[in-house]
């Protein structure tokens, strides 16, 4: 089983930051970034008021690219959730079931156990 830890996460961030660079098109790249965004206040303890653009910003461009990802709108769910913001997250965790055919179940479960 893979560890995720501040070393790991930072190395991930990277590689997606490289992707994009190599191809600026490749929605999941942006998606996967979010998602090294959306875990940083839990594995490197990075305040979440530093992360929310980020993470708002990489899920934004994934769905600019590629309107079906669930995993971009739980990034964005999460980001409002960062600024208690539910009502925007309750509409973003809507989308995710509108998209549900475009995210795995074991991903859906993973990144909803981050809010708990």
């Amino acid at each position: 089983m893979a560890q995720l830890t501040v070393d790991s996460l930072q190395m991930a961030t990277s590689f997606f930051q490289e992707a994009i660079a190599e191809d600026p098109s490749f929605a999941r790249a942006y998606a996967a970034l979010a998602d090294c965004y959306v875990m940083a206040p839990q594995v490197a303890t990075t305040p979440a008021i530093e992360v929310i653009a980020k993470i708002k910003s990489a899920a934004s461009k994934a769905l600019q690219l590629d309107s079906n990802l669930g995993e971009a709108h739980i990034d964005l769910a999460v980001a409002a959730e960062y600024e208690y913001d539910w009502d925007t997250a309750e509409k973003e965790f809507e989308e995710v079931s509108n998209s549900a055919l475009r995210l795995g179940r074991a991903s859906m479960v993973c990144k909803y156990s981050l809010l708990w």
